[in-house]
C-alpha cells in the first residue's frame, strides 16, 4: 500500500466499453491538478467489480501505484485545487488502519461542530493540537493522552525524634 493514492468521483465509462483507467487518471491529473508531467505509474485500476452498483450512483474509485514518491507527493499537494470538487483524493492504508479512521473521523467531526481544530493524521486524532486517545473519549468531553505520573507510594515519615511533652 506504500505509494498507493485512491482517487474519488472520476466518472466511468458506459457499461459495455472497456475503459483505460491509466489514461483517465493521467487526464485527470493534468487536467483538474494542473500537473502536465507524465507521472508514471505502476497499477492503476478501479476498486470492486464493475457489474455492482452502488447505490449513492456514485462512480467506483481508482487506486494507482505510483512509481516515484516524489511524484506521490506532488500529487497530494495539488489535491488541495479539489476543494468544493465532487472529486477528492486519499491515501491508502491498511483495513485495521482505516477501521482506526473511521472512528477518528466521527469524533473529529463532533469536536469540529464544537469549535475545535481536530484533524486525523494516519491512526492518530489531534484536536486543539493535542493527542486524543478514542478508547477513553466520551462525546462531549475529549480525554487526552497526556501521560501522568503515577501516583507514588510513600511510606508514611516517622520521626527520629521522641516526642515531647
Amino acid at each position: 500500500m506504500k505509494y498507493n493514492l485512491i482517487f474519488h468521483g472520476i466518472t466511468e465509462a458506459d457499461v459495455g466499453t472497456i475503459e483505460d483507467s491509466e489514461s483517465v487518471l493521467k487526464c485527470f491529473i493534468g487536467r483538474n491538478l494542473n500537473i502536465e508531467d507524465d507521472i508514471p505509474m505502476a497499477n492503476v485500476h478501479r476498486i470492486g467489480r464493475r457489474d455492482d452498483r452502488r447505490r449513492d450512483g456514485k462512480p467506483r474509485p481508482i487506486i494507482a501505484k505510483f512509481v516515484h514518491y516524489k511524484d506521490l507527493m506532488n500529487v497530494k499537494r495539488s489535491a488541495k485545487r479539489l476543494k468544493n470538487t465532487n472529486y477528492g483524493i486519499s491515501e491508502q492504508y491498511p483495513s485495521e488502519i482505516e477501521d482506526v479512521r473511521r472512528k477518528l473521523f466521527a469524533i473529529a467531526k463532533a469536536e469540529r461542530s464544537k469549535g475545535r481544530r481536530a484533524y486525523v493524521v494516519k491512526d492518530r486524532l489531534y484536536v486543539d493540537h493535542e493527542l486524543i486517545d478514542p478508547e477513553t473519549y466520551v462525546f462531549g468531553r475529549a480525554s487526552t493522552v497526556t501521560p501522568r505520573p503515577p501516583p507514588r507510594h510513600k511510606r508514611p515519615r516517622t520521626g527520629s525524634t521522641p516526642d515531647r511533652e
